[in-house]
């Protein structure tokens, strides 16, 4: 995950990234380059909606028997409407500054399908104007 984040933090050297990462988290079943894709979408969505300059926390730690993942910004939040629909494919805000930003639409609907096909979750806790905050959780491997 460390080198998916230093290849965006390039693209944004102007950001403040927090990282608050939990140590010794098993692999788990996720096989390596689809979870550095969620880390990808989620990161990169959160420079391109965020682009006040605002800082982006990168947060891991054990969730019971799972890798949770969060990603929180300062940016354009997501409105209350939208959320139950956010993880849609082809799914944009289209309202306020959001419509500005480029994109296909798919980034979330690849970080919820990547999620569930490793057996995890991903949701969306974003408050409208607070920012938004994604969470990924993924099965860690259970010890032999």
């Amino acid at each position: 995950m460390a080198e998916e984040v230093e290849r965006l933090r390039t693209l944004a050297p102007e950001r403040d990234f927090r990282f608050d990462l939990e140590r010794g988290l098993p692999a788990g079943d996720a096989v390596s380059d689809r979870v550095a894709q969620i880390v990808v979408n989620l990161v990169g969505n959160a420079i391109k909606y965020s682009s006040g300059g605002g800082p982006i926390a990168i947060t891991t730690a054990r969730a019971g028997n799972a890798a949770r993942l969060d990603i929180a910004d300062e940016g354009i939040s997501i409105p209350a409407e939208v959320l139950p629909t956010v993880f849609d494919h082809y799914r944009r805000v289209e309202r306020g500054a959001a419509r500005a930003v480029r994109g296909s639409g798919l980034g979330l609907s690849i970080v919820r399908q990547l999620a569930h096909l490793h057996r995890g979750q991903a949701w969306d806790d974003s408050e409208e104007g607070a920012g938004s905050v994604f969470h990924v959780t993924l099965p860690l491997a259970v010890p032999e």
